[in-house]
Parts: C-alpha cells; structure tokens; sequence
C-alpha cells in the first residue's frame, strides 16, 4: 500500500469492503477474521488504554437521536427516534478503546 492511502499520520479508523458478488464466510475464516481484527485492535492500543474488538454482526443504523448520544455519525435520511435496524448484508465489526483500570495495569 503507498503513503497516499492512508491519513496523514498512516493511520486507518474504518476498513471497508464492497464485494461485486454475494460471499460466505466458513466458521474457520470468520473466526480468523475476528482474531486479526482483535489482534490489531489489541496492537495499537494507546499507551495506557485496551483496545479490543467489541461488537460484530449485522451493520446497526441508529435513529438520529440515538446516534448523537452514542458519538456516531449521524445519518440525516435516519429517522430523528426509534429503535435501531440492521443490514444484515452487511458484515459489521466494532472495536472499543477506554483508559486501562489500575487493576489490569497490575497484571499487565
């Protein structure tokens, strides 16, 4: 990959796939999937944080209420409240990152 593709500072937020036809992910290679995306997640975590893979299924789409509480982007064709849909064409994953406990720092 060259320099050009990716923020000025070589970091990525998002990583998406557009496949031209329907795919199908065996166990073995869905489970592989989630591995890689935990382990990169777990790799760069900032300095005194844990960064893990915490969600994944079909793609949530969130009212627009519901995605300014949670600090998403907000989706103007979303409906302003109710309860999230899904794509389930959509393959979704989604880390988290928060400052790491003094109790895990002990044991890390």
């Amino acid at each position: 990959m060259t320099e050009e593709q990716f923020s000025d500072d070589g970091s990525v937020q998002r990583i998406e796939i557009a496949f031209a036809h329907p795919v199908y992910f065996s166990e073995e290679e869905y489970h592989t999937l989630t591995k890689l995306i935990d382990g990169v997640a777990r790799a760069n975590a900032p300095a005194g944080h844990v960064h893990w893979l915490s969600g994944q299924g079909s793609k949530p789409r969130y009212s627009q209420a519901d995605a300014r509480f949670l600090g998403k982007p907000v989706d103007p064709t979303a409906p302003e409240t109710g309860e999230p849909t899904f794509e389930h064409s959509v393959l979704y994953f989604e880390t988290y990152c928060r400052e790491r406990h003094p109790e895990e720092a002990k044991r890390a």
